[in-house]
């Protein structure tokens, strides 16, 4: 029976056998989302009848946090964004707007959405509306395989940030070569 990964996380972290069965399956995702072209940058919404489309702004957590906290930008929910350039002004536009109306504040770490079988194998994502589209160049390896919100990381929290980190890109590059692709993903994270 799949449960939430954060459900157990907090138990499980530390054991290699499920983080890279957990790795493994982000990895596949990763790489198989990369083999989609898209023409914008956004964030998928889910019409009456199901379908998906690239007609929300994208989101992040940043983006989450700012709406949940009600920090005002000029940015409107339905902005995609046809180029790089663009969506990284309006980031930065954002951070303005969070420095301004929420000094020092972060946003938390959250593995609800994954939903994993007893062995941390993914079973299901939920919320594939939140997911962003954005450059290849600006995906990301997850900031929470720690535990420890980006705050948080310093000293003996770094340095096993640092080696989660390179297990997750190994384990990418291992399944770059399993789909037969070249490693140019996993030298990007």
């Amino acid at each position: 029976m799949a449960k939430m990964l954060s459900s157990s996380w907090l138990k499980h972290r530390d054991d290699e056998t499920r983080r890279d069965n957990l790795y493994h399956g982000l990895a596949k995702m990763i790489l198989d989302l990369a083999k989609v072209p898209l023409h914008r940058i956004g964030a998928w919404t889910n019409d009456r009848d199901g379908r998906l489309s690239l007609a929300n702004g994208p989101l992040s957590d940043f983006t989450l946090f700012w709406n949940r906290h009600a920090i005002s930008t000029s940015i409107r929910r339905d902005t995609t964004y046809a180029s790089t350039e663009l969506y990284i002004h309006d980031m930065l536009h954002y951070q303005d707007c969070r420095m301004r109306d929420q000094l020092n504040s972060i946003v938390g770490v959250n593995q609800s959405n994954i939903f994993v079988d007893e062995d941390w194998n993914i079973t299901s994502i939920i919320d594939l509306e939140f997911a962003s589209v954005v450059p290849v160049q600006m995906v990301q390896v997850p900031h929470w395989l720690t535990g420890r919100g980006v705050d948080q990381l310093d000293g003996d929290d770094l340095e096993e940030y640092k080696r989660r980190y390179d297990e997750f890109v190994n384990i990418v590059e291992r399944e770059e070569c399993t789909m037969s692709r070249d490693s140019s993903y996993s030298r990007r994270l």
